[in-house]
């Protein structure tokens, strides 16, 4: 049987499902998010989820579920499906045995195949530190100040229309005075061009992306990774020291180089319980996430670029 939970009017959508308003059964980001950032991974997942594991119509079902305001309606949209959450699974008991702050609370069910399914904490109720996103009213920054002439920059609509622009151009010319200064000083203590220097830090810039997912052979962790497309499974190394999710998809670019997948004319998208994971996020830190050959998958989309 399913715990409903109390609900929560304060987040319409996910009210049978929230958890209880008792202080033990909060839970708290590691970094403050938006309701707006909430929902877009929320919609990510919801999107995503179904085309790596388990079965579509299933996840539907879940989703319609973990939405629904009636308790009754709840169970009955379960039993129908005949979809199993084991009591010991539930968010009610996995919620009262964690400490108030940590997220790794989750809604596990399975199906009459036994196919799990999982659904984190973040996709069903909101964090205790949720940050309302601002009126559009109140975002509007404050002009920024150029550092060498002390007068307001114009913005990007005023640099098109041409407005805000000093019409003595003094403001424009002690600032352009101010980059010359600066770009000279920096080509006469290396005696080379600054255009060079640039380059040359930028080579270094890439070098050191490319080589921090191969360096360190001896601390080498094995990832897993599936391919949407073919679904077969990729084992890379990448440096323990530095696994992040750029250094696997630069570990699955040099794997699936004879497949001809180029990242000048390829996308790739890591995913993780149906959320994209951003380059510099680090694989330690990714909750429910274990590393290693007995691990769990990460997810690869491989697209051509538009």
């Amino acid at each position: 049987m399913l715990d409903i939970l109390d609900k929560d009017d304060s987040e319409p959508g996910y009210g049978a499902l929230q958890i209880h308003r008792r202080q033990q059964r909060r839970w708290t980001t590691p970094t403050p998010m938006t309701r707006s950032e909430l929902e877009k991974e929320r919609q990510e997942f919801w999107d995503t989820i179904a085309l790596y594991e388990g079965r579509p119509e299933v996840w539907r079902v879940i989703q319609s579920a973990l939405e629904e305001t009636d308790r009754t309606q709840i169970q009955s949209i379960l039993d129908a499906s005949r979809l199993v959450v084991p009591s010991d699974k539930s968010v009610e008991t996995t919620m009262t045995h964690i400490p108030a702050f940590d997220a790794r609370a989750q809604f596990t069910c399975y199906d009459h195949l036994g196919n799990r399914y999982v659904v984190p904490l973040k996709f069903i109720s909101a964090p205790s530190n949720l940050i309302e996103d601002m009126p559009h009213s109140a975002m509007t920054a404050a002009p920024a100040v150029d550092v060498a002439s002390g007068e307001a920059l114009a913005s990007p609509e005023e640099e098109s229309s041409g407005a805000g622009r000093p019409l003595s151009g003094a403001g424009t010319g002690k600032a352009m005075a101010h980059r010359a200064k600066v770009d000279d000083s920096h080509e006469a203590s290396s005696g080379r061009p600054v255009s060079s220097i640039q380059q040359q830090e930028s080579r270094k810039t890439n070098a050191t992306g490319q080589e921090s997912g191969s360096t360190g052979t001896s601390n080498t962790t094995i990832i897993r990774v599936r391919l949407s497309t073919t679904q077969k499974e990729h084992r890379v190394g990448v440096s323990s020291s530095v696994a992040t999710v750029g250094s696997v998809k630069q570990a699955l670019v040099r794997d699936l180089a004879d497949a001809g997948v180029d990242p000048r004319k390829h996308r790739i998208r890591i995913f993780f319980l149906g959320r994209v994971l951003a380059d510099e996020e680090r694989l330690a830190s990714i909750g429910h996430f274990e590393m290693g050959v007995n691990g769990t998958m990460l997810q690869a989309q491989v697209t051509p670029l538009e």
